[in-house]
């Protein structure tokens, strides 16, 4: 909790688990105490607070903010309300309680206090129900006044008991309570151990609330009177660190930031280093070619490879006479160089081939090799049972 419980620095209930917070802990009872904002509750039993000794005997101040959706369950306690019981002297004032739930409230029990030893001013309790079997000293806003005094408050909140001194606003006084009202008809109550019983319409009535401030404390729109927000404490802004770690490629660099901020300058360094990269890439130009023959069936691997100072694109033109056979060419490209693959498979019988190639005024240097067809070679699948295959070829060179 913020805060160090002083008049100039009191402890602030920003959350509902800062109003748990000062339930629980004693050492807040005898500080300085104020809401921040509205408190929003959830449906979790609220513990009052001070329920036991050394009893709260501080300033608790609502700054004309609510505490919202109070729900205290009353079953095992001695009394019940957003305070069980007050010290002497202390001080509740400027905070609003709506629609609180409070269920077997037991005795001396009120939506704010349960006993109360406490000056209590501008406070209100609208809508909620306080309900019990027959516990007495039940009110609205206060179970049983017993000491200091209650000035300009009100209550609109169900009562129900069957035990004994039950009232709109107080159960029973023993105390001073002064302009201070509470809705007969809402409440279910026509009697209260203190205060002015008004109807629904006259607590909607401005007029009605003798000596109250209008101005700069209360407010009024055609319905029940409202808490200004007034005196907001500063809530000092909340700082967090936070370490954000990330995992990639080791990439490392040295960056050197200079920021020129008058009158300061802020220097960054960021050390990098980027590892080299490195790539290979390779190109291969593949296509097929279909070249008709019209002669003997006839297999033959022919390789041709074409060497020219340039780089440039060459159509080789071949007729021969052996049929249909497939040509895959790879052609590497490196300066200067261009080297072509052809490779045909042509069943072995004689053949003849006429290679025409057009290099334009470039010389060019060709090669053809039968890789499968070798001369003087003996077969046993030769139809023409010959022991000796001539295989002429004829290359015209084009200048």
């Amino acid at each position: 909790m913020l805060g160090a419980g002083t008049q100039t620095d009191p402890y602030l209930i920003q959350t509902e688990s800062d109003l748990r917070e000062l339930s629980s802990n004693t050492s807040y009872w005898d500080g300085y105490v104020e809401l921040a904002n509205d408190i929003e509750m959830s449906s979790t039993p609220f513990p009052p607070i001070s329920q036991a000794s050394p009893y709260f005997t501080g300033v608790f101040n609502g700054n004309g903010y609510k505490v919202i959706n109070l729900h205290i369950d009353g079953t095992g306690l001695s009394r019940s309300g957003l305070f069980a019981l007050t010290g002497i002297d202390s001080t509740v004032r400027n905070v609003g309680i709506e629609n609180p739930n409070i269920i077997n409230a037991p005795s001396q029990s009120g939506a704010l206090l349960g006993r109360s030893n406490s000056f209590i001013s501008n406070c209100y309790v609208l809508g909620g129900s306080i309900t019990s079997s027959n516990g007495a000293y039940i009110g609205g806003l206060v179970g049983y006044n017993a000491n200091n005094s209650i000035e300009n408050c009100y209550s609109t909140a169900l009562v129900q008991s069957d035990g004994l001194y039950v009232g709109g606003l107080t159960g029973i006084e023993s105390a001073t309570t002064t302009s201070s009202y509470w809705d007969t008809e809402t409440s279910g109550q026509t009697t209260s151990g203190s205060g002015a019983g008004l109807t629904t319409a006259e607590m909607k009535t401005q007029s009605s609330y003798v000596g109250w401030d209008f101005t700069t404390v209360w407010g009024m729109n055609g319905d029940y009177p409202y808490l200004q927000a007034f005196g907001v404490p500063t809530v000092p802004s909340k700082q967090e660190s936070r370490e954000v770690s990330s995992y990639a490629n080791p990439i490392q660099s040295n960056v050197n930031i200079e920021i020129q901020l008058p009158p300061q300058t802020l220097t960054i360094e960021v050390n990098s280093h980027v590892k080299p990269i490195h790539s290979h890439t390779e190109r291969h130009i593949a296509s097929f070619r279909s070249v008709e023959g019209y002669s003997s069936r006839i297999v033959s691997s022919v390789s041709t490879s074409v060497i020219s100072p340039n780089n440039n694109m060459i159509e080789v033109t071949s007729h021969i006479n052996p049929i249909i056979s497939n040509v895959s060419v790879t052609v590497y490209r490196q300066p200067l160089e261009v080297i072509r693959n052809v490779f045909s498979h042509i069943r072995s019988i004689q053949a003849h081939t006429d290679t025409i190639t057009h290099l334009d005024t470039l010389p060019m240097v060709a090669y053809i090799t039968i890789v499968e067809n070798p001369s003087n070679s003996y077969t046993s699948t030769n139809p023409s049972n010959s022991t000796h295959v001539e295989n002429p070829s004829y290359v015209e060179v084009i200048e």
